[in-house]
């Protein structure tokens, strides 16, 4: 394998698309909290605070590897208008998904901080109470979990059904995860999802890392369906006509 911008490119993108899952699951399996109850919550961060602190930084680190595997979507789809939504998609969701990351480490930082012992239970659980209250970071979040991964996933796996560089159930699965993240959050609902979306991801990292560099380094590095068929309609008719 020649190490040059377009094969480092190529593996960064694929190994994007597969370690980001996988990071996000080791995140799921070693987060302490996940009560609905404010105090019990704390309570629950309280008694392993590096863990919950881990949570948040693997999300964040997450977060950028799905942005760099969406880069590498982005280019793969290029070409036609099916190539134009899944590449809208494809940032969408990998500027939303490095944005989460961080916020979630942020927001990790302040409720270990929250969660300590010297710290008034109450007042705490009061403040979390009101933190959870505030609009604006509710519509913040709901529109880049919803609207930036929700409606951006829907857009690529529309691109990949279009362009169809890998099997049709990897389009299917990405759809199977949005229907997964409106049910209600836990360890094990989070972790089916991130099977859908691995088993949907696995196929693109493997078309990305399979392309010569030539070829990944085209416009578009898909064959354009339209054009061909043109070419073919044309070739069929009669000379002179």
């Amino acid at each position: 394998m020649s190490l040059d911008s377009r094969s480092v490119s190529r593996w960064i993108a694929a190994a994007g698309l597969i370690l980001a899952p996988i990071v996000f699951a080791l995140s799921d399996l070693i987060e302490p909290a996940w009560s609905d109850d404010s105090a019990e919550y704390l309570r629950e961060v309280a008694t392993a605070p590096n863990r919950h602190l881990a949570w948040g930084l693997l999300w964040a680190i997450g977060g950028v590897a799905l942005l760099a595997g969406m880069i590498g979507v982005a280019r793969l789809l290029r070409g036609g208008v099916g190539g134009a939504v899944g590449a809208v998609g494809a940032w969408m969701v990998g500027v939303s998904a490095a944005v989460v990351g961080g916020l979630l480490l942020a927001l990790a930082v302040v409720e270990t901080a929250m969660a300590d012992a010297d710290r008034n239970a109450a007042e705490m659980v009061a403040l979390y109470d009101a933190t959870e209250d505030v609009w604006l970071a509710l519509v913040a979040f709901g529109t880049l979990f919803f609207g930036g991964l929700g409606l951006g996933t829907l857009l690529v796996a529309v691109g990949l059904l279009i362009r169809r560089p890998v099997p049709i159930w990897s389009p299917v699965l990405l759809i199977a995860w949005i229907v997964t993240i409106f049910v209600s959050p836990n360890r094990w609902v989070n972790l089916a999802a991130i099977v859908l979306i691995l088993g949907a991801f696995a196929p693109v990292a493997a078309r990305i890392a399979g392309m010569r560099n030539e070829q990944w380094e085209r416009w578009q590095p898909l064959p354009d369906a339209e054009p061909r068929a043109a070419r073919r309609a044309g070739g069929l008719q009669p000379s002179g006509s």
